[in-house]
């Protein structure tokens, strides 16, 4: 756990390190990006969700079988885990709602906005 902290901290690093060089990039590419963190974190919260679903299934002592002493302590850290997941994918849907919101007044007021929804929609 602790490597993985550590790597995690070293890519937090270099992606703050290479948003900060490349802040210029064409806002297609922001977009692109941020629809594949939504997509990546929709599937975090699934693998989370199918594993509680089959830790819930094994169930205690089924067919007699001797359960490991971590199963029963695993299930409310991968909840815990598909809580954080979803309130992040939340977060997410509404900040894109928010911008959505922001693009109609500027509309309202002149600026040039993209009728396509389908981002929205998807999500």
């Amino acid at each position: 756990l602790r490597l993985v902290a550590v790597v995690r901290a070293i890519l937090e690093g270099e992606k703050a390190a290479v948003l900060k060089r490349d802040h210029h990039l064409p806002l297609s590419f922001h977009r692109r990006q941020e629809e594949l963190k939504f997509s990546l974190g929709l599937q975090r919260l699934q693998h989370r969700v199918r594993e509680i679903q089959v830790l819930q299934e094994e169930g205690p002592g089924r067919d007699g079988a001797v359960q490991s002493p971590m199963a029963p302590r695993e299930l409310p850290t991968l909840i815990l885990e598909a809580v954080k997941e979803l309130e992040a994918a939340k977060q997410q849907v509404l900040k894109r709602i928010q911008i959505w919101k922001r693009q109609q007044q500027l509309a309202g007021n002149g600026a040039i906005f993209e009728e396509n929804l389908a981002p929205l929609q998807k999500r």
